[in-house]
Formats: C-alpha cells, sequence, structure tokens
C-alpha cells in the first residue's frame, strides 16, 4: 500500500501500530498548522484565536473572516477523508464494516459541533454520555484490540460468495471479484 493508499484510500486493512502513526501524524499536522496560520493572521498582541471543537477554526482580525474559512476548510477535508480512510481500514483489520465510522465518530462529531444548541437537561446529558460512550468504543476498537489473523470478511452478507452459483451476472456486489 503506497502513500496515497495509505491515507486516502479506504481498500486493505491496517493494523493497530499504523493506525497509531496515523493518529501522531494527525496531532502533529495540526499543530504545524495551528502554529502556521496563527503567527500568519496574528497581529502579534496574540488576538488570533484557535477552537479545536471536532474541526479546526480561525478566528481573529475580522478582515481575515473569508481566508480564515478557506484555511480551515482547506485543513479540514483532507483530515477528515484521511481519517475516514484509516479507520475504515483499522475497521477492516477489526474484520468490520467500515460502515461502523458513522455511529462511532460522526455522531460524536456532529454533537461537538451542536450540542451548545441544547438545553441543559436531561436530553443533553443523556446525548453527552452516549457521545463519550462511543468515542470510548471507537478508541478501544481501534486503538487497543487486535486485529483479526487470516484473511477478513467485509463483504455484505447478501454477496454471493466464491463458488456459490449466481443465477445472473449482475447479481454481483459492485468491486467484488468472483472467480
Amino acid at each position: 500500500m503506497g502513500f496515497r493508499g495509505f491515507w486516502f484510500g479506504f481498500d486493505g486493512r491496517i493494523g493497530r501500530a499504523r493506525y497509531w502513526l496515523a493518529l501522531l501524524t494527525y496531532c502533529l499536522a495540526m499543530f504545524i498548522f495551528i502554529l502556521a496560520v496563527a503567527s500568519w493572521l496574528g497581529d502579534g498582541r496574540g488576538r488570533t484565536s484557535v477552537v479545536l471543537g471536532g474541526f479546526v477554526q480561525i478566528s481573529g482580525q475580522p478582515h481575515y473572516g473569508l481566508l480564515s474559512w478557506f484555511l480551515t476548510l482547506l485543513f479540514n477535508v483532507p483530515m477528515v477523508w484521511s481519517f475516514a480512510a484509516t479507520s475504515v481500514k483499522r475497521f477492516h483489520d477489526r474484520n468490520k464494516s467500515g460502515w461502523w465510522l458513522i455511529p462511532l465518530a460522526a455522531v460524536p462529531l456532529a454533537f461537538g459541533q451542536f450540542g451548545d444548541m441544547l438545553d441543559d437537561g436531561y436530553f443533553a446529558r443523556a446525548l453527552q454520555l452516549l457521545t463519550c460512550a462511543l468515542l470510548l468504543w471507537l478508541f478501544v476498537e481501534g486503538y487497543c484490540l487486535r486485529g483479526t489473523r487470516g484473511p477478513i470478511d467485509t463483504a455484505p452478507t447478501h454477496c454471493p460468495r466464491p463458488g456459490v452459483a449466481r443465477s445472473s451476472p449482475d447479481q454481483s456486489w459492485p468491486g467484488t471479484r468472483h472467480p
């Protein structure tokens, strides 16, 4: 698996060590991005602030509004895509579908972005607890548990298996190869 396949491809599988390496690389890239943007957009008096709330957001001088939005978007899109790609490959290594990423990462991310709009009632507290549980599950599943040894089976259950007769050639799942 090459550079592009590791960071941006959704095929294959990666183990815990490479997933930890990806996490450390994300943290380092975020740190460098924050320092670069804060020093570039800052006025020298510390008025530029960077907020980490699921995404990197830059606030500061009013005349940098569109530029900071563009820089934030330019940084966040490849980071989120790369995180999704490495996470899907890690789920494949755990013999799970990549779709597990949606409840385990997208729901907490959405709550982190929009959770301030909720009241401080029981519903908001229950969502906070659910978010913590999902993030803990993602951490344990991705960073702590060993991958599946041997071949993996991440194809959908309704996909015909190799050696099983199909009634017509168009019944196979897109992207799968059958002998």
